[in-house]
């Protein structure tokens, strides 16, 4: 896979889940840090849908599909910032 960029909008396969989790081939946005997603095997994308933030193997992820720019993932993180704070 080629290298994961904060912006990075691909493809998961977010299965198998549990309860209430999004399940299936779903777009994900990589909000992690580029060092972070060089060296830890692992992603923590987002919808945009920002109540289902999680850690994702890089096993899970395939084709990229688009990248936002550093202002659009900025006003996501602000918005997730409103719901955890």
């Amino acid at each position: 896979m080629a290298r994961l960029l904060r912006g990075d909008i691909v493809w998961a396969n977010l299965d198998p889940t549990q309860g209430h989790e999004q399940s299936g081939k779903r777009p994900v946005l990589i909000i992690s840090h580029d060092v972070f997603n060089q060296k830890s095997g692992t992603a923590q994308p987002s919808w945009v849908k920002i109540s289902q933030i999680r850690a994702l193997s890089i096993l899970r992820l395939s084709a990229p599909i688009s990248h936002l720019s550093e202002l659009e993932v900025d006003e996501i993180i602000s918005g997730f910032n409103e719901i955890v704070s």
